[in-house]
């Protein structure tokens, strides 16, 4: 075979293969577009659901609070006053309106011992009031709740409220309630209630019982006093409560009695009150 021939053999030879690779090279490209496409328009379907996603979390969001439930006594604290306090908080909508402030700012209120404050499906809230219950009225003004503490004001407090009367300086107001407490516990067994409980620089301490008898402690040893009344009334004075205007513990070594009739006995010792024995 010629040189030529020979040459002429290899070309044929290799045209084929240079066509097949042309070929192999168009389809990957074209599978590459068709690739890109598909992306496309996965991109684009994520977009779309994750706007439409959006503005519904954005409506969830914003959705109003359409009803507010309110409970409670309501026989000192407003409801009026209580929308309004709430109104403002509603422009943040349900989901993002917060509960603590307004539940805090409740709780400030001058007859409000608790408020409750939650959601309620599907666009609600409920608020549950619960108000102070006054055990007594310190100074003729304040109100004073089961806590000791003061929590309300009015000038009118006594004929609003008939509740026991406690009275003394700031300083003592701790140490008088504490001993208003201790003392009904200590009466309650005798059928009597303390009406008045007050301390000054003249008395001391007196307390007016629901009978109408006055107890006047002084100023030292309350609790020791207070056990000698109880021990007096088991041992003399129980049937002749009715007739005792006071006793006077103000005696180192005794204690004065006032009855009814106007006489004032004063005796050392338990066992001569219940002989008659007076000194």
């Amino acid at each position: 075979m010629s040189r030529i021939e020979a040459a002429t053999t290899r070309l044929g030879n290799r045209a084929p293969r240079r066509g097949a690779v042309r070929h192999s090279q168009l389809i990957a490209k074209k599978t590459r577009v068709k690739q890109l496409f598909m992306v496309l328009l996965i991109w684009i379907a994520v977009l779309g659901f994750g706007m439409l996603g959006f503005n519904n979390a954005r409506s969830l969001i914003e959705l109003a609070v359409s009803q507010v439930e309110l409970n409670g006594s309501f026989q000192q604290v407003q409801r009026r006053q209580v929308e309004d306090l709430i109104r403002p908080h509603l422009q943040q909508g349900f989901f993002a309106l917060q509960l603590a402030p307004i539940k805090q700012q409740l709780e400030q209120l001058e007859w409000v011992a608790e408020a409750r404050v939650e959601r309620r499906w599907p666009s609600g809230i409920g608020v549950v009031i619960t108000e102070e219950s006054p055990i007594a009225i310190w100074n003729n003004r304040d109100l004073i709740n089961a806590n000791g503490e003061l929590f309300a004001s009015s000038q009118d407090a006594g004929s609003r409220f008939h509740l026991p009367h406690l009275g003394g300086s700031s300083s003592q107001r701790d140490e008088v309630i504490g001993h208003y407490r201790e003392f009904s516990e200590m009466l309650r067994p005798l059928g009597f209630s303390i009406s008045s409980f007050r301390s000054d620089a003249a008395l001391g301490v007196t307390a007016l019982l629901s009978n109408g008898t006055e107890v006047r402690f002084g100023s030292d040893r309350l609790l020791d006093k207070m056990q000698q009344f109880l021990s007096l009334h088991s041992q003399l004075l129980g049937a002749q409560m009715d007739r005792l205007v006071y006793i006077d513990f103000r005696y180192q070594q005794g204690a004065a009695l006032r009855w009814r009739e106007g006489e004032v006995d004063i005796a050392s010792q338990h066992q001569e009150l219940a002989s008659g024995s007076m000194i």
